[in-house]
């Protein structure tokens, strides 16, 4: 009786640790899942804003405060950028007093910071935690913790959908 309880103990051991890991990666996958889309969807926004602007102004972050980009496109319209910690947001005026708001979640401890060059390319940098959200826990202390860096670039005005192309 006693080898059969030891048995089933190390088999119960084992299968919970198992699931564990399971679950564990699960939760990487999802993660990593919503952070493409997030992604791809704040890649388009960007890019289809900017390339519709006449006017962008750039304000770095201050202490506490977010980065903020303001584009504004050739009929009035504004459309502001915030980064804040680990969040984008995209709030669009809509005109008569409507916004439309969009929300772009990443993984703690990514860093998303806005940039200006000198041919006026405007650039949001997304550096995001290369081993998911439990990397920290499994680093020794003091460590460099490794990012994955992705950068959105676009040029204001520069939107030539609509334009007319002699062949």
């Amino acid at each position: 009786m006693l080898t059969v309880i030891s048995v089933a103990a190390v088999m119960m051991g084992l299968a919970v640790t198992l699931i564990h890991r399971l679950l564990e990666a699960e939760r990487q996958a999802l993660d990593s899942a919503r952070s493409s889309a997030a992604v791809s969807r704040l890649a388009s926004h960007w890019r289809e804003d900017l390339h519709a602007a006449v006017q962008v102004e750039l304000t770095q972050s201050e202490s506490g405060q977010p980065s903020r980009l303001v584009a504004t496109t050739a009929d009035g319209r504004q459309i502001r950028y915030e980064l804040d910690q680990h969040v984008a947001s995209r709030l669009e005026d809509l005109g008569d007093g409507q916004t439309h708001r969009d929300m772009f979640y990443f993984p703690p401890r990514t860093r998303l910071q806005l940039f200006r060059d000198e041919e006026d390319l405007v650039r949001l940098q997304i550096d995001i935690p290369a081993g998911g959200s439990g990397a920290s826990r499994k680093q020794k202390p003091g460590a460099e913790e490794p990012f994955r860096r992705l950068s959105i670039e676009a040029a204001p005005s520069r939107d030539h959908r609509f334009a007319r192309r002699d062949t």
